[in-house]
């Protein structure tokens, strides 16, 4: 999917289509969300929903004694999800840019989760009194790509 060219498209969809675009490995990026616009109706409904890249955020403390990490790059990439007046959801790229080289997913705990189907097995197992690393190693076994840990 090329995020340059706007599709009409229920939200899930919309949502599922950049985050599985960010994923991709030649990309290497995560999205947070960055706000949401509702409409003035009541009860009010999602217009808009921005997003950002992961790595975007302002970097806070300059100048604080501790010594701490961030990822923060104020990365200036941006997305929006807009909804058109028919109920179907644009995919606006706002910025296209990232001022950082691509991570690899692992680096981003929004994919390391696992999938329902992960959650399942890791609770049957410990129900059946696997010890946890042959939980991690079973899975790992039936899902080699998984990032799950």
């Amino acid at each position: 999917m090329d995020l340059a060219a706007p599709q009409e498209e229920e939200y899930e969809q919309a949502e599922r289509d950049i985050r599985k675009h960010a994923t991709c490995m030649a990309h290497g990026y995560a999205l947070t969300k960055k706000k949401s616009a509702f409409d003035k109706r009541t009860p009010p409904t999602i217009r808009r929903v921005d997003y950002r890249c992961a790595k975007g955020g302002i970097k806070r403390g300059e100048g604080v004694k501790r010594v701490t990490g961030t990822r923060m790059t104020e990365c200036p990439f941006e997305v929006r999800l807009h909804r058109s007046e028919y109920s179907t959801w644009k995919v606006i790229v706002k910025d296209p840019f990232h001022n950082h080289e691509a991570s690899e997913p692992s680096a981003f705990s929004q994919y390391r989760q696992p999938t329902e189907e992960q959650k399942a097995q890791v609770r049957s197992l410990h129900a059946s009194g696997v010890s946890p690393r042959f939980i991690v190693a079973s899975l790992l076994e039936e899902h080699p790509h998984s990032l799950a840990s």
